[in-house]
């Protein structure tokens, strides 16, 4: 539901489809300005735990798209 990112924003999005330019203009710089987060997190639980880092990264880049999707 790409609309939902768009709420309360002076949006003029058509939101025929997840991938609509305007919503993918939007959702791209909070993806990117939050990719750092995703980096300690997935740091700090690969020194906590035998989970690999990278597994970790791939999770929480995924999670982190998913939930700007919303």
């Amino acid at each position: 539901m790409p609309w939902l990112a768009c709420l309360g924003q002076s949006c003029s999005c058509t939101h025929n489809h997840p991938l609509d330019r305007t919503c993918l203009k939007r959702r791209t710089p909070q993806i990117q300005d939050n990719l750092h987060l995703v980096q300690l997190i997935a740091l700090h639980y690969a020194q906590q735990t035998a989970l690999k880092k990278d597994d970790l990264l791939q999770v929480g880049r995924l999670g982190l798209i998913k939930a700007c999707n919303l």
